[in-house]
């Protein structure tokens, strides 16, 4: 199996959808969160946080060099998560680039909330994972505000450039 290989797929196909779902957001949406419930981050929020869901992890991974936030941050404008959520790819990427699939397969690291080693390459795979729920959580947060989103803007199907 070809790991590298398959992790630039699934964060090419992941960062699309969320790029695609983003071009559906207005400015004047980053303040709503469901009215319903409980401890709900707002729509500037969550795209603040899709914005670090993969290469800022990456990056922890693979150097140990983390970065956690104390507080949910947001972004104040649609174009300000645009470009993070770019920047983020970018920095998954050339991470991903400078490993071979020897590293990922055989170098075993440790996420800080977990009590056990597992292969770089697993790890990596649940960050591309992180985004993917974020992006549903985004694919929600729209459907339910009345846009119409179907499940191919889910999977960056039919969203256009």
């Amino acid at each position: 199996m070809d790991w590298k290989a398959v992790l630039i797929e699934r964060i090419e196909n992941s960062y699309r959808a969320a790029e695609g779902l983003l071009k559906l957001v207005e400015d004047e949406q980053l303040g709503w969160k469901p009215g319903a419930g409980e401890n709900w981050m707002t729509m500037g929020q969550l795209v603040n946080h899709m914005a670090d869901a993969c290469g800022s992890m990456f990056k922890g991974f693979i150097t140990g060099e983390w970065k956690f936030e104390e507080s949910l941050r947001f972004v104040a404008t649609v174009a300000e998560g645009r470009d993070k959520l770019q920047r983020d790819k970018k920095l998954a990427l050339d991470l991903l680039n400078d490993l071979e699939d020897e590293d990922l397969v055989n170098r075993m690291v440790q996420a800080p909330w977990e009590k056990e080693s597992r292969s770089l390459g697993y790890l990596l795979g649940e960050m591309v994972s992180h985004l993917d729920a974020h992006k549903s959580q985004l694919f929600y947060y729209l459907k339910l505000q009345g846009v119409p989103v179907n499940t191919a803007h889910l999977w960056g199907i039919s969203v256009e450039s």
